[in-house]
């Protein structure tokens, strides 16, 4: 492909892409921290886990801030990967180490993380790292990840109340289909369930 758009075009080998990767990101991390530097609001926070298809763990942390300007920043901070187990001590070390890099650990305003125990045992444990942060008023969880946890549990429902009635149709014989005057089959099974409920 690259060929094809530049034919004097050369590919970086791996090591050399790897090398130019490390280098653009250690600049950035160093743009975002002196940026950081010129922020004298609190900083809202967003950590997320997230696993790979080949089952390797990490987290994003996300930085959220208004500048003088009274304009929204939201900064990736780091991607981490998630060494062992994804456990709130190590949710909180690692969340903490990112914080210290960037020099923002007595600006935090909020954290909000999805809603797993582990996310809750992060919050408490921070405290050891960050003593004077209020736990109690700093975590916040995430609206959206509630919102998708009600609606996976209603489908539920809804799915076994579906299969449920949909049973019940089906245990309707052709017999007591003969008794309506509708053609539709489905229309007769429905007219014939009312009938069966009315009777009950």
């Amino acid at each position: 492909m690259y060929k094809f758009l530049n034919p004097k075009a050369t590919l970086p080998g791996r090591n050399q892409m790897k090398s130019l990767t490390l280098k653009t990101f250690a600049a950035a991390q160093q743009t975002i921290k002196s940026f950081l530097k010129t922020c004298n609001s609190k900083i809202s926070f967003t950590i997320d886990g997230w696993t790979s298809f080949n089952m390797k763990g990490y987290y994003g942390i996300t930085a959220h801030f208004i500048d003088k300007n009274w304009k929204l920043h939201c900064i990736l901070l780091d991607f981490v990967p998630a060494h062992g187990q994804h456990t709130g001590n190590a949710i909180a070390k690692l969340f903490f180490e990112v914080l210290q890099f960037y020099d923002v650990t007595k600006c935090i305003q909020g954290i909000t993380t999805d809603n797993t125990n582990s996310n809750f045992t992060f919050i408490r444990e921070l405290q050891t790292h960050i003593s004077e942060i209020d736990t109690k008023n700093i975590h916040f969880v995430c609206f959206a990840h509630i919102l998708n946890l009600a609606a996976r549990d209603f489908m539920k429902i809804l799915d076994s109340e579906v299969e449920e009635t949909a049973n019940i149709l089906t245990d309707i014989s052709d017999d007591d289909d003969d008794d309506c005057q509708v053609p539709p089959s489905s229309v007769r099974k429905i007219r014939s369930l009312a009938k069966k409920l009315k009777n009950s």
